[in-house]
This record gives C-alpha cells, sequence and structure tokens, in this order.
C-alpha cells in the first residue's frame, strides 16, 4: 500500500558510487512504490563548504565546478527518471533560500555552540565521514569546526522538508545509517525541535542499498 506522502533522498556529491542513474532509477522505482511522490536533493551548498575548506580552493572555483558537476548529474538524472512521475529533483541552494530554511539552519548552528554534547556528536560524524582524508592531509581536529555547516545543512534540510515544505517529504531514504540525524529529528538529542515548536515523533529514515534489485 502506497503511503500518502512523500520521500527523499539526498545526493553527496563525494559518494557518488551510491548515486549513479542506476541508483537513481532504483530508487525512484522502490519509493514510488511505497509513497506518493519521491524527491532527490542534491547536496551543493554543503559540497560548496567541503570543497573550498579540504580542497583550498576559492569560493568562484569551488562554485564554478560545483556547478558544472551538479548540472551534469541532474541532465542523467532526468533520464533515468524519464518514465516516473511524482519524481523531482531539487539542488539544496534552491531550499536555502527560504525564511524557514534560514531560521531552522540558525537555530542548529546555535545549538553547536551552546550544546557541548551536540557539538561532539557532529564533530564525531564528521570524523568518521572524513577519517581517512583527515589522517591522509594531515588535518588536525580544528579542522572539524569549518566542516560542520555541511551536517547543520543536512540536519535543516531535512526539517525544512518534513515540516515546512509544501508537499511535505517527511521520510528519507539513504544508503547508509546516520544516527544523529534520526536522533536530532526524533527531539532526543536537541531543543531545536522544541524551540521551533514542532511535535517531537519517531523520524522515518530507511537504509537502502541503491545496488538491490528493488521490488
Amino acid at each position: 500500500m502506497t503511503k500518502d506522502y512523500g520521500i527523499f533522498l539526498g545526493v553527496s556529491l563525494i559518494s557518488t558510487q551510491f548515486f549513479s542513474k542506476k541508483c537513481i532509477n532504483n530508487y525512484a522505482r522502490w519509493a514510488l512504490q511505497h509513497y506518493r511522490r519521491f524527491l532527490i536533493v542534491i547536496a551543493d551548498t554543503g559540497e560548496l563548504i567541503n570543497w573550498i575548506t579540504l580542497k583550498k580552493i576559492s569560493y568562484e572555483e569551488a562554485s564554478e565546478r560545483i556547478q558544472y558537476r551538479v548540472n551534469c548529474l541532474i541532465k542523467g538524472y532526468k533520464k533515468a527518471i524519464i518514465t516516473y512521475e511524482d519524481v523531482d529533483i531539487l539542488r539544496m541552494s534552491s531550499i536555502v533560500l527560504n525564511d524557514d530554511y534560514e531560521t531552522i539552519y540558525k537555530l542548529i548552528k546555535d545549538e553547536y555552540s551552546i550544546n557541548k554534547h551536540f557539538r561532539e556528536r557532529v564533530n564525531a560524524t564528521i570524523a568518521n565521514n572524513i577519517g581517512g582524508l583527515l589522517a591522509s592531509l594531515e588535518l588536525g581536529n580544528q579542522i572539524l569546526k569549518k566542516l560542520s555547516p555541511y551536517i547543520f545543512h543536512e540536519l535543516a534540510v531535512s526539517i525544512y522538508l518534513k515540516w515546512f515544505n509544501k508537499p511535505s517529504y517527511p521520510s528519507q531514504v539513504s544508503p547508509s545509517k546516520d544516527a544523529l540525524m534520526i536522533d536530532v529529528l526524533s527531539g532526543n538529542l536537541t531543543d531545536v525541535i522544541s524551540k521551533l515548536k514542532l511535535k517531537s515523533e519517531e523520524y522515518e529514515y530507511i537504509i537502502k542499498d541503491c545496488h538491490e534489485g528493488y521490488k
């Protein structure tokens, strides 16, 4: 039975093996068998932070390279989902312009500053995601704070799509588990949800390997 709401997938520009055209087709086919609609969100804004910090290139160069890469992805994804209805593709950069989004992002950023446990969880998530890179580039822990906005944007997008976007996307699918995401959106880790005057509830976060034969 199809659920009467949407589900979304966040696409990283780093983990490309999980987000090929074939994978996107698989995700779309599976999602529309279980949900009313499916949304693909490409994390261009978050990736901009990573590229400037880790690749040590200018804002202008990072923007140009990311825009080119995202344009290529969207072109390929549109071909992959051409036979499906109720599937949309958005850039994160188009979501962050919304006033509600700015409010959410600021609350998360402030929570990072005042909530030690939340800050430690964010830093641990970053270190886990790029641990090998940190070691290879001999980057110290001070780099974690510079990369933290990437996590803020990931959390803010999920909150925005669940509670503020019309139509809503209260569920998320991903190739891997994000314990921080689940804890924050369920209201178990920080006061962000209550400060936004939202009702805490279990967050539907589904882990799916895009290479599976979905039925």
